[in-house]
């Protein structure tokens, strides 16, 4: 079960359920216009953006370094590869 404080009322909030063919597959609520699902579920899980300042950053620090083209990550006292991969990023270019 999934319980939430959507700092809204029930009627602000459309409901969709958005299906694509590259597998995603979610209900919930959107709002102002934007096309992500603000407050969700699918098979998996369940989510809720909150409007709150309670959490409104957090800072991380990393040390990289390189040594014969690899770069490394600090992680305590070890040194952890840095893993890189491709992302093929699809979209819609005018008609097309």
């Amino acid at each position: 079960m999934l319980l939430i404080n959507p700092h809204t009322s029930f009627y602000f909030r459309p409901e969709v359920h958005v299906v694509s063919e590259e597998g995603l597959n979610v209900y919930g609520a959107v709002t102002w216009g934007q096309f992500f699902v603000y407050q969700g579920f699918n098979e998996k899980t369940g989510w809720m953006h909150t409007s709150s300042y309670a959490d409104v950053m957090d800072e991380f620090l990393e040390t990289v370094t390189e040594e014969k083209g690899q770069f490394f990550y600090k992680y305590g006292n070890e040194k952890r590869p840095v893993i890189a991969k491709q992302v093929t990023l699809k979209y819609k270019d005018g008609n097309e």
